[in-house]
């Protein structure tokens, strides 16, 4: 099985891409992606349904891999593909991923390979002066 570990930076388009995922769940699946239910947060704010929609509570798994906890969490993962035919891509998204103050251990990627075949990080990116006039804009 395949993991795409979207580490999204804030402000460039993670959220709408962490909605579209937990609307098309059901379709996505039958592509072969799983966007889990495991690890991912409830919305912070009702009326706005994206707002916090990523895996923010799989951080940990970053920095502890080789905690209990990490591997409970990516065992539910797993236990959660298992439930469709088609599976073989996991979608693992959070903008919490690419945070300064998560500092990923050296051990994530012998952890993660332990689980997933093959790893690809995805980040968007945008010019710093456009992100930093919309970042200026929300706040």
């Amino acid at each position: 099985m395949k993991l795409i570990l979207h580490v999204g930076f804030h402000k460039t388009g993670t959220s709408a891409i962490q909605a579209f995922c937990i609307k098309h769940q059901d379709k996505l699946a039958q592509h072969g992606f799983l966007y889990p239910r495991a690890g991912a947060s409830k919305p912070q704010f009702p009326s706005t349904p994206t707002s916090e929609s990523g895996h923010r509570l799989l951080s940990d798994v970053l920095v502890s891999p080789t905690n209990l906890k990490s591997g409970e969490k990516l065992d539910s993962i797993i236990t959660e593909a298992g439930g469709y035919r088609e599976i073989n891509t996991v979608i693992i998204s959070s903008e919490t991923f690419s945070a300064p103050r998560i500092k990923i251990s050296s051990a994530v990627e012998k952890t993660l390979k332990t689980y997933f075949s093959e790893i690809t990080v995805l980040a968007y990116l945008r010019r710093q002066d456009v992100w930093a006039e919309t970042f200026y804009k929300e706040v």
